[in-house]
């Protein structure tokens, strides 16, 4: 009985958690570059029950009852490419990222929805700046563009720069399309005046929203049966 209960308790939570995945990805559809999270939900090892009586422990039996997230990752499926008439945009095709500083610290991100500041600096909406090779803002003049490589050059074509791509190990996802994780430099192409689209399946989402929704509801019923179930045994033997 009270392994019904403790199944259907750590699935509801489980749920609920794969419901919040899934609204992260749905509310970030209009963020360029966002990755699509993914979730693998699984079963924990099994636990051993046991009955004490007379200060000795006897085996009931097996207990498997913590349905759990595995683990939470990341699609690296390319996104579609929009151009766009901006020359501050910016797209990566391949694993790459933006280093970016936001509120003082160095995360990365996918998003290239530079807007240049009255410095010369490249910034997202939300102030966050884009950084060069050796860490510092990257500054550019109005009139320049950028090749394939992420190579910046003014108009009269001398380099001015480098808007470096790189690859994260352990990433950790901080919200917004922002990540943390250890970066090492990538071959990503950039390129300029386009933006890519979230990776994120709509259709996938909603059919997921739907299952993780359903799955909800009956281990809320199952639980409720569990407690009546255990609330007329107390009441039969009181």
């Amino acid at each position: 009985m009270l392994r019904g209960i403790y199944q259907a308790t750590s699935k509801l939570i489980t749920n609920l958690r794969w419901q919040e995945v899934i609204e992260d990805n749905l509310s970030n559809l209009n963020t360029p570059g966002f990755r699509e999270k993914l979730v693998s939900i699984g079963i924990d090892e099994e636990h051993v029950l046991k009955r004490v009586e007379k200060g000795q422990a006897t085996d009931i039996g097996p207990l498997t009852f913590n349905v759990q997230i595995d683990a939470l990752t990341y699609s690296n499926e390319q996104g579609g490419l929009k151009p766009t008439d901006s020359p501050y945009h910016f797209a990566i095709v391949g694993d790459g990222y933006f280093a970016v500083s936001r509120n003082g610290q160095r995360v990365y991100t996918r998003n290239g929805e530079f807007i240049r500041q009255p410095d010369g600096t490249l910034a997202l909406a939300d102030g966050s700046v884009l950084l060069g090779e050796n860490g510092a803002p990257i500054r550019v003049p109005e009139d320049f563009y950028v090749d394939p490589a992420g190579r910046m050059f003014n108009a009269a074509g001398r380099f001015i720069g480098t808007i470096p791509t790189y690859n994260l190990n352990g990433m950790t996802d901080i919200g917004g399309g922002f990540y943390t994780g250890t970066a090492v430099r990538s071959g990503s192409v950039v390129l300029q005046g386009y933006l890519e689209e979230p990776n994120v399946d709509v259709i996938k989402q909603m059919t997921d929203m739907i299952r993780a929704a359903r799955s909800f509801q009956a281990s809320s019923k199952v639980v409720t049966t569990e407690y009546d179930t255990v609330g007329r045994l107390i009441n039969t033997v009181s």
